[in-house]
């Protein structure tokens, strides 16, 4: 994987390696994962995949871009939006879940971060939603190995981390992320870098807080998460608003 996304997973590597071996996934492949923070996972889960395909279906939606690209891109709305009706249609039901679990845990501040950059430009749109797929990639090959025999989650790794692990529309996305990011100016390039490591944050914290909201890990009086505007401010004290494309909402 030659490119901006090789580049920005090796300068992202500790952190990815701490998030690989976090004590949820650690439980969730040996087996030993509550039934209740599997369900707040699939909640946040649920309702962070409507967020990317709202994000996928806009990029298709962009008549200036190439069709096949476009395709693509379509192709990655269908199935994040399948993945969220099978949490809801079968998952739930699977472990006996009521379905209001799904309004009571999201993950407003990663999806308002990835819906506000759909005002920007492709590219940084792209930066923003990539590594939660990488990511799941890198945990996949990292853990899968460990996964314990009849393990009762294997349902949920499989649709989760396997379906990106082997799935074409990933490998697709890939190449055309790389390509794209192969003819934006070194501004626009550090922006994206910066962006991507946002999202690993936000990936991050996706755990620790469904650990957190299902009594597995104590609440500290230090947790935070940093809001969508202010990572947006952030990137703008740094960088032009005009590399964002946004308006200068000072």
């Amino acid at each position: 994987m030659p490119g901006f996304l090789n580049s920005a997973l090796k300068f992202n590597e500790r952190l990815i390696w701490q998030i690989a071996n976090n004590k949820y996934h650690n439980l969730l492949f040996s087996g030993s994962l509550s039934k209740a923070t599997l369900a707040v996972v699939m909640a946040q889960d649920y309702n962070h995949m409507w967020t990317t395909a709202k994000c996928w279906e806009q990029l298709s939606e962009n008549i200036v871009l190439d069709k096949d690209i476009r395709r693509i891109y379509a192709a990655r709305a269908i199935k994040d939006r399948r993945n969220a009706s099978r949490i809801k249609d079968v998952f739930l039901p699977k472990l006996d879940i009521e379905i209001d679990i799904l309004g009571k845990h999201s993950y407003l501040e990663y999806n308002e971060f990835l819906l506000y950059l759909r005002d920007t430009k492709p590219q940084f749109m792209l930066a923003g939603l990539m590594p939660c797929y990488l990511l799941y990639q890198e945990i996949y090959s990292a853990k899968s190995h460990c996964f314990a025999p009849n393990n009762p989650h294997q349902f949920w790794v499989d649709q989760e981390y396997g379906e990106l692990a082997k799935g074409g529309t990933v490998k697709k996305l890939i190449d055309v992320v790389n390509d794209l990011a192969s003819n934006v100016s070194e501004n626009e390039m550090a922006v994206m870098e910066e962006i991507f490591a946002i999202s690993l944050g936000y990936e991050k914290l996706f755990f620790e807080r469904a650990m957190k909201a299902a009594g597995e890990v104590k609440f500290s009086a230090n947790d935070h998460s940093i809001s969508a505007n202010e990572h947006i401010e952030k990137l703008a004290e740094r960088r032009a608003y005009e590399t964002l494309n946004l308006p200068n909402r000072s």
